[in-house]
């Protein structure tokens, strides 16, 4: 799981999200869409942290804060770039 956040995020980023508080708790969650869906679904997931401009704006705590918030968002909802269907975790 930290290949797969390093390959997509820039080493800043990736080091803060890895080192953060809440690490293990998304990379379980990336392990349990990865059981389910394979690690390509995981992978498109997490591409979209990389168009995310909200964590561009933001440093220190505020960076990790605003990166675990994204992760989160972007591994519970079901919706790639390109597609027409978007559902939330909440929803399936």
């Amino acid at each position: 799981m930290v290949a797969m956040v390093r390959e997509v995020l820039p080493e800043r980023e990736a080091g803060s999200l890895v080192g953060s508080c809440q690490w293990p708790l998304l990379a379980a969650r990336m392990q349990q869409l990865g059981g389910c869906d394979g690690t390509v679904v995981v992978g498109r997931h997490l591409d979209r942290l990389a168009t995310d401009t909200s964590c561009q704006e933001a440093t220190g705590t505020g960076l990790v804060g605003r990166l675990v918030d994204a992760t989160l968002t972007y591994l519970r909802s079901r919706c790639f770039s390109g597609s027409d269907v978007c559902v939330s975790a909440g929803q399936v």
